[in-house]
């Protein structure tokens, strides 16, 4: 037995900030989240998996035009022709009340429900529970309703949420706790909504596979599905890439290279071993030079920054989308700014009236969220750190 695993398919999203940058693939870059949906197809067919599981955000939004609608529905009908079934449940970006359009699409494609929880049978062995997105700003604890485990089968939860300390700067929508997860007792859960790769809980599964396509310079590494194989009654899942286009970040730092010269060949060297890694696809590499002094920030700004994306260039395969310069004094007043921050919150009391802005701002949130830890002021304010202090040792975008 063995299914796909995908989310955040963000079909026909453009890759953003790419427009200015030479040496660039133009064209692959329009398609390149089609393209990774298109290998998320064939994994599925070749595999012969028995399902495959899209846990929300299919679309980014309202169709650019109905050729997303229709390159959709062609996979499905790919699925369909292969015995292949598939269970679907929307997500804040593809919400019912987002998605005005509609095409039919073929036998075996079951879109879950938003106005309730619900359970869809596959064949003999599967059971899929979930509930889509009725709007964009969902709230709730959607888990809460879920059914049921179907006893003798492999369950599955499908849920588009931003579990409780995993958001990492995604809307704080359909949260519930990992215990929410595990008391209903279902083999399997297939999470949506952030685009980190990353196993929650192994036991029973609780997984977020990431998106599918990293579409800027925030989404490194590879991206891809989690084909899940079932031994024994217990989920095993397995990452596989399925991204065409990958982003990728190198950090070097000034102190370590005497000389332009040692900066560039320094970088060449980094971004050759991406490429080797990166097993064909087409590289987008942002690099970081940490520390520099006004001369070599100066130079980087200038001619210096040309030199590096040609000796870039050279690899093939790859393009520099930019090169970051911070400078040694810049990094001294950010350790500076973050160390203040840091005392500020842990320092804060919980009586004073930062936190009780706070509290007045929650009292419009609904009943049932009240008394979720996840959005007491204490947690808050502390995911409020950590979003700050990440933007002040990167601010780039």
């Amino acid at each position: 037995m063995l299914f796909l695993h995908a989310a955040d398919i963000h079909l026909d999203s453009p890759l953003r900030g790419l427009a200015r940058y030479p040496g660039l693939p133009a064209e692959r870059l329009r398609l390149a989240t089609r393209e990774a949906f298109a290998n998320l197809i064939d994994l599925a067919i070749g595999e012969r998996v028995d399902l495959v599981v899209l846990a929300g955000d299919l679309y980014d939004g309202e169709w650019p035009d109905v050729h997303t609608g229709l390159t959709f529905v062609a996979a499905m009908t790919r699925l369909a022709q292969a015995g292949i079934a598939a269970v679907i449940v929307q997500g804040n970006h593809d919400a019912a009340a987002k998605i005005t359009r509609a095409l039919p699409l073929p036998p075996g494609v079951h879109v879950l429900p938003s106005d309730r929880p619900a359970t869809v049978l596959i064949g003999e062995h599967y059971a899929c529970h979930g509930q889509s997105y009725a709007v964009e700003a969902t709230v709730e604890n959607l888990a809460q309703g879920y059914p049921a485990p179907v006893p003798g089968r492999i369950n599955i939860g499908v849920l588009h949420t931003a579990l409780s300390g995993r958001a990492d700067g995604h809307m704080p929508y359909a949260p519930c706790t990992t215990q929410d997860l595990m008391r209903l007792g279902y083999e399997y859960w297939a999470l949506g909504h952030v685009h980190r790769r990353q196993v929650v809980e192994s036991d029973p599964p609780i997984v977020y596979p990431g998106n599918l396509q990293g579409r800027h310079a925030r989404e490194t590494g590879a991206k891809g599905a989690m084909l899940v194989r079932v031994i024994d009654g217990r989920c095993v899942p397995e990452f596989r890439a399925l991204d065409v286009i990958r982003w990728e970040r190198v950090e070097i730092a000034a102190r370590d290279c005497p000389n332009p010269d040692g900066l560039r060949t320094r970088l060449v060297a980094a971004v050759d071993a991406l490429v080797g890694a990166a097993e064909g696809r087409f590289l987008v590499v942002r690099a970081v030079v940490q520390g520099a002094d006004p001369a070599l920030a100066a130079y980087l700004g200038g001619e210096g920054l040309d030199d590096l994306r040609a000796a870039v260039l050279a690899i093939g395969g790859v393009a520099l989308e930019k090169v970051e310069v911070v400078e040694a004094a810049a990094i001294e007043a950010e350790a500076g700014d973050a160390s203040a921050l840091a005392a500020l919150l842990h320092g804060a009391d919980p009586a004073e009236e930062v936190f009780a802005d706070v509290r007045r701002l929650l009292e419009v949130l609904p009943d049932a969220l009240k008394d979720d830890p996840a959005f007491a002021p204490e947690a808050l304010l502390r995911t409020a750190e950590a979003v700050a202090l990440a933007h002040l040792s990167d601010t780039s975008t």
